[in-house]
């Protein structure tokens, strides 16, 4: 028996459901334990949120979420999985993530409920976990931090692991289920292999069973102030909210102060980042879903409705660059800095708001890291239509509102299945949809690094 297979051993107490693929068995799964009528030990928590990033390959910086209530991932080469690598070592259905429920509830506070796990599905070129090589249709437990190579060479595509506990302040009162968007984003660099953009998915945010965190950061300089960024701002914003879930008013004195917050915090003096966050939160009160942006710099939030063609769809954040008549204004009522016509950059950035650049700020050129924030905005209808797309300046170079959320209708993305209880799911698959939209962005020759993500906002 391997060091990993021996880990999956317990206590007795903590008996494991232990099982193993048949052979011919299929690459999707249901969730384990769909109905809880069927298993009357059916643990009362939530599974932990796991989050998959690719870290080498064709495919470098996509990723794809798992938040409470989802309770499986597929991994392969074709555009059915729910994280695609479209990578000649990579199966068509190369391995699977799958959530397991302890067979007896935990007594004690804070206990487990259960682990992720993962299996090859008869891969042709193999599945690494921290460089030790699985055995086919079995499965091994996933751990936070961990490293799945999908084959044989060293250069294989790479996966890291991150499990995030669903805390018992963001479990809800047993009444209410978590927030639960799907959402899936990919990467794609402009200038291989160096990528500066980086994505973020909190879903929900930790210690709260009603909020969600999304936000893309596009790096200048460098990397490091986008992956600085990513670290500090959820933290920031959970913080900032108090351990209160927003009311239909929003919390736009919270987002600003996250950003100045995480600007100090990030102590990058030669690099920086723009960023665009989004807050998704459903009311206590009401039930209804509400979302909000902030941003600094040239990344964007579009939202609205796929399913009439993406018509109507909005930009829900603000343009930050040196060219926008507003931020022109601002630099010369604020700083009484006067631009030439013309003038495209400022102190060789072309941003006017960006987090870092702490050089800069410090020289009082106009640069600043506070953010706009939009005004909340009820989500309706929450049905699996309703989209947000946030990305980089690599794919809004090139591509307007309402053509992003067309492009996402159009992804072949009717997202098909069933979600935690038992329900059919229809709508847009954020896979297909992030996919589609870098393809879509480098079609019109965009030479940024482009980086997409793609929330399905459901009620």
């Amino acid at each position: 028996m391997s060091e990993r297979e021996a880990a999956t051993r317990r206590p007795a107490r903590r008996k494991l459901r232990i099982e193993e693929l048949p052979p011919d068995s299929p690459a999707t799964h249901e969730p384990t334990h769909g109905d809880p009528t069927e298993d009357p030990w059916r643990p009362s928590g939530l599974p932990a949120t796991l989050r998959l990033e690719v870290l080498s390959g064709a495919a470098w910086g996509s990723s794809h979420s798992a938040p409470p209530g989802v309770e499986s991932a597929s991994i392969g080469r074709l555009p059915e999985n729910d994280l695609q690598l479209p990578n000649g070592e990579v199966s068509s259905f190369h391995a699977e993530c799958r959530w397991f429920w302890f067979d007896t509830p935990i007594a004690e506070e804070g206990g487990d409920v259960g682990e992720w796990r993962l299996a090859d599905l008869g891969s042709t070129n193999g599945t690494f976990l921290n460089a030790e090589a699985l055995r086919p249709r079995r499965w091994f437990p996933l751990r936070d931090g961990d490293r799945v190579r999908l084959g044989e060479r060293t250069d294989s595509p790479t996966v890291h692991v991150g499990v995030m506990p669903t805390s018992h302040s963001a479990a809800g009162d047993g009444v209410s289920s978590p927030i639960c968007m799907r959402s899936a984003s990919r990467c794609s660099p402009g200038k291989p292999p160096r990528m500066e953009d980086r994505v973020l998915v909190e879903c929900p945010l930790r210690g709260y069973s009603q909020v969600a965190l999304f936000a893309v950061f596009d790096g200048h300089g460098g990397h490091e102030a986008a992956v600085r960024a990513k670290q500090s701002l959820p933290a920031s914003v959970a913080r900032l909210l108090r351990g209160k879930t927003p009311s239909a008013r929003g919390c736009e004195r919270a987002l600003v102060d996250a950003f100045l917050e995480c600007d100090a915090a990030m102590s990058c003096e030669y690099e920086g980042c723009a960023a665009s966050v989004m807050l998704a939160w459903r009311d206590d009160d009401t039930g209804k879903l509400f979302v909000q942006t902030a941003n600094a710099g040239d990344c964007h939030v579009a939202f609205g409705r796929a399913k009439n063609g993406g018509r109507g769809a909005k930009f829900l954040t603000r343009e930050h660059r040196v060219t926008s008549g507003e931020e022109r204004e601002r630099l010369q009522r604020n700083h009484g800095i006067k631009l030439p016509h013309g003038a495209r950059r400022l102190h060789g950035l072309a941003l006017t708001r960006a987090l870092g650049d702490s050089f800069l700020k410090r020289e009082k050129v106009g640069i600043i890291a506070t953010p706009d924030v939009s005004p909340p905005v009820e989500v309706v209808r929450g049905d699996g239509w309703d989209v947000a797309v946030l990305a980089s300046d690599g794919l809004w170079d090139v591509c307007s509102a309402e053509a992003a959320l067309g492009a996402a209708a159009k992804s072949g993305g009717s997202d098909q299945g069933k979600d935690a209880s038992g329900r059919r799911r229809v709508g847009v698959n954020p896979a297909a949809a992030a996919e589609s939209l870098v393809a879509h962005a480098r079609r019109r020759r965009s030479k940024d690094d482009t980086a997409v993500l793609a929330v399905r906002l459901e009620c």
